[in-house]
């Protein structure tokens, strides 16, 4: 097995990028490649507390945290000599990620069959939104349009409501997960047969399984799946229920009853009221039939307290439950706290701030402290200079014709 891999990673917004992350904290050598005319567009998602000024594309909170342990690079790729340089960049790299729609890359002379016949070797992964061929192959995506187009908008919003697409969008982690272990099995692969291979991973191929099960209602059992809120037929009751409010707004808990024996905690929890005693209720069946009045009880009982207070009282009698957290919380919480989950970051421009640590965390290769993310083309002289081989003089003369450059230009 190689020492270290070498990802080129030329994605944009958050699928791809998130590739890139997760095999930097594998271990690789991750270099983001930009343009000064086409940088990541998730660099226009600026921090709210953002002052104007030259650096804005610097202070995305987004784009710095799936971006972060990556040497970053500006080559323009639309010039002939920026091509040439990517190329000579690809020859020495293990993997190569792209998330553009399915026309970009070969526009561009990296057609993925051209790619891997000059670069055998590599591992190429390609992770277009609806794939590259097919009905909807022309069609641009982002993460929450891949969310209705695998149904999962469909399946979620309340029983006599319209669909309802969730405020962040699973299309794009689920398919940056799933590449970044694709890349890995390739990879692996290459160690066997010593060539590397193109990997076309399409968003929606990735998100459909999350909404499996609804899908397969119908072919499976002649069911057109409908939405039911927060509401789970196999068990009940199961949903979340107000709280007492926060200064800045409502604060929910989640609360579900797996089978009796959870039933049977909540209502000892809640000191067996008369109206759960109801024989009615000892089953699945019955709860199930009478879930809204089992709402409304829980509900009056949980609008008494805090979510937290609320959660800590039936967890002490097993019953599963969790407050429903707002942004600032889960920041501050105290259960991910004591795992280390997030982890303080330095930027130059953004100073100090916290971000999501490595979920997957290896026995053999413990991840070493994650650097920040790159500002735009930061590494770009030590890469060609280091890697490619470059002088000084060659460098210089790549930045006079524009091939190279640190600052935003306008397109054109």
């Amino acid at each position: 097995m190689a020492e270290r891999y070498r990802i080129v990673d030329v994605s944009q917004g958050w699928a791809g990028p998130m590739v890139g992350f997760m095999l930097s904290l594998f271990g690789a050598e991750v270099i983001k490649v930009e343009s000064a005319r086409y940088f990541d567009w998730w660099r226009g998602s600026p921090h709210p507390d953002a002052l104007p000024g030259d650096q804005r594309h610097e202070m995305s909170p987004t784009h710095n945290s799936v971006n972060r342990n990556k040497l970053g690079v500006t080559i323009d790729l639309a010039m002939p000599e920026g091509k040439a340089l990517l190329h000579e960049l690809l020859a020495v790299s293990d993997a190569f990620v792209e998330n553009y729609p399915p026309n970009v890359m070969p526009g561009l002379g990296f057609a993925p069959d051209e790619v891997t016949a000059r670069h055998p070797r590599l591992v190429m992964l390609s992770m277009p939104a609806f794939g590259s061929t097919g009905p909807d192959a022309g069609f641009r995506g982002f993460g929450t349009t891949v969310d209705a187009m695998a149904g999962i908008a469909l399946a979620q919003g309340y029983a006599d409501g319209p669909p309802l697409l969730t405020p962040n969008a699973y299309g794009d982690p689920t398919s940056g997960l799933t590449g970044a272990f694709a890349v890995l099995a390739a990879l692996r692969e290459r160690e066997r047969t010593g060539r590397g291979c193109h990997i076309e991973l399409s968003e929606l191929e990735a998100t459909i399984p999350h909404g499996s099960e609804r899908l397969l209602e119908w072919p499976a059992m002649g069911v057109n799946p409908e939405r039911r809120g927060a509401r789970r037929p196999e068990m009940a009751p199961h949903g979340s229920y107000p709280s007492l409010p926060a200064e800045n707004g409502p604060r929910w808990i989640v609360i579900g009853c797996r089978d009796d024996a959870d039933w049977c905690a909540l209502r000892a929890a809640l000191d067996d009221p008369e109206w759960a005693r109801d024989p009615a209720l000892d089953t699945l069946a019955g709860r199930l039939a009478h879930h809204d009045a089992i709402d409304a009880r829980l509900g009056a009982w949980t609008a008494t307290r805090t979510h937290r207070e609320a959660m800590e009282a039936l967890q002490s009698f097993g019953v599963p439950a969790g407050a429903a957290l707002s942004s600032s919380e889960v920041l501050y919480d105290p259960h991910l706290h004591d795992r280390g989950f997030h982890v303080s970051s330095v930027h130059p421009v953004m100073g100090t701030a916290l971000y999501p640590g490595p979920v997957i965390r290896m026995s053999k290769t413990p991840p070493s402290a994650i650097r920040p993310a790159p500002l735009l083309g930061e590494h770009t002289n030590m890469v060609l200079r280091d890697i490619l081989g470059k002088s000084d003089g060659e460098i210089g003369a790549l930045r006079s014709t524009g091939v190279l450059d640190n600052q935003p230009r306008r397109k054109g």
